[in-house]
């Protein structure tokens, strides 16, 4: 619909003054994140964010008995043979000792489209570590269906896969790949914002916002939770709060 606007301008002895013509720029919300640089993740105030987590806490402490900002409360997947723990930094990892870790926060999701996401640190590159961010996962049962993205520090590359009643399948094709994978060394120090985002059948992953990996997958239709997952069950990364992938 067309406006109408007129701009008058009084002074202390009621002269007024207006101008002949002039332009006018209304901002909206959208207009104004697509116009700054440098974001990655946005959300309106109230709008949005399901769940989140800063992981501000006492180092050492587990991530069980961690409540995050927003609806994370953490549940340990069963039969996982390592924990999660603060780090000093404030920032997640896996306990020290051969395996992998597995949660996932307590938000339901109030539908099945949603993204999750990480910012992963390299405190150190180490042989067989690996860091991913999982999606619509199952929690009636042992936990091992869901959807992955994830870095594996040996063949340093990122993956989009998903999990159906624990059998790993690569899904999607890269931008430099047909295997479901993105190659890309990490470098020590840095941080990456790793993304899995599922919107119907469309999954994808994207790293610090570009689009990698894309897939079509209908294997996982139902909301499920968001999660992490820190290292893999094979993995022997001995990870500190100094060493590995956080």
């Amino acid at each position: 619909a067309a406006r109408n606007y007129t701009i008058t301008a009084t002074d202390a002895a009621t002269n007024t003054v207006g101008p002949t013509s002039y332009t006018a720029t209304i901002e909206t919300y959208n207009s104004v994140i697509t116009g700054t640089s440098g974001l990655v993740s946005y959300w309106r105030f109230d709008d949005g964010a399901i769940a989140g987590d800063e992981f501000t806490d006492t180092a050492g402490t587990l991530l069980s008995n961690h409540q995050g900002a927003l609806g994370a409360g953490w549940t340990s997947v069963s039969s996982q043979a390592r924990t999660a723990v603060i780090t000093n930094a404030n920032r997640l990892r896996k306990e020290t000792g051969n395996g992998g870790a597995q949660y996932y926060a307590s938000a339901t999701p109030p539908s099945a489209n949603y993204l999750v996401e990480a910012d992963v640190y390299v405190a150190s590159l180490l042989g067989t570590d690996a860091v991913a961010v999982v999606g619509r996962q199952d929690v009636s049962g042992t936990g091992q269906t869901f959807y992955m993205a994830r870095y594996m520090r040996d063949s340093s590359r990122w993956e989009l896969g998903k999990v159906v009643n624990g059998t790993l399948t690569l899904i999607g094709t890269g931008s430099c790949c047909t295997a479901g994978f993105y190659n890309q060394a990490l470098a020590t120090g840095a941080s990456y914002r790793m993304t899995l985002k599922m919107d119907g059948t469309a999954i994808s992953l994207l790293v610090d916002g570009v689009p990698r990996i894309t897939a079509t997958d209908s294997s996982i239709s139902a909301a499920g939770r968001a999660g992490v997952r820190l290292g893999t069950s094979a993995s022997t990364a001995q990870t500190s709060d100094s060493a590995g992938l956080h």
